[in-house]
């Protein structure tokens, strides 16, 4: 499995709500290159590959679909996120 690191942005705010500023997350390679950037808000998710300035984005109920449809069914929900 590979080893990416990923960093969260977090807007000035001690609340992980997703207000009116999209959480950003940076996804790197093991070697620190950046492999893409995933920006969440309220009604989408956008994924930017690396050396891009358009990203792809898919509303919470077409993430959700193609989750099911596309998505491994592997780890196990923490008790707290249920």
């Amino acid at each position: 499995m590979a080893k990416n690191n990923v960093t969260l942005t977090i807007p000035e705010k001690t609340s992980l709500s997703v207000g009116n500023v999209d959480f950003r997350f940076e996804v790197r390679n093991e070697d620190g290159s950046l492999f893409g950037k995933l920006c969440v808000s309220k009604g989408a998710i956008v994924w930017y590959p690396r050396m891009t300035k358009r990203g792809r984005k898919k509303s919470w109920e077409q993430f959700d679909k193609f989750m099911e449809t596309s998505g491994r069914r592997d780890e196990i929900q923490a008790n707290s996120l249920r």
